[in-house]
This record gives structure tokens, C-alpha cells and sequence, in this order.
């Protein structure tokens, strides 16, 4: 069961994650996190400088 405040530390910004999705990222394995944490650098990387500028988009990015 991961504790949430890993993936606060990861950058993932929960406050707009719903009580269903909390549920299921409590239930990630150690190694799910580091997958999403990966995926969640990828995709940032790819964003660019634009894209900064953008209202919401998730807790993932």
C-alpha cells in the first residue's frame, strides 16, 4: 500500500485527485509509483515551455 505523501513528494499534486482515485493510488505497489513518477517526467519533458502556462491538467501533470 503506498502513503500518499510519496507521490506528493514526487510532484503529484493530489488536491484534484477525487476520493476514487486516491483509492486506487493508495493501492499501487512501490514499484507502480516509480512507473508513474517515470512516465509523469517523460511527459513533462515532452510538454515544453508552452504548456507551463496551462489551467488544470490532473494531478498527473
Amino acid at each position: 500500500m503506498t502513503d500518499l505523501s510519496r507521490l506528493a513528494e514526487l510532484g503529484f499534486d493530489l488536491e484534484l485527485a477525487t476520493p476514487e482515485q486516491l483509492a486506487v493510488l493508495q493501492s499501487l505497489l512501490p514499484e507502480e509509483i516509480e512507473l508513474l513518477a517515470e512516465v509523469k517526467s517523460r511527459l513533462e519533458e515532452a510538454a515544453g515551455d508552452v504548456e507551463g502556462h496551462m489551467d488544470g491538467g490532473g494531478f498527473c501533470w
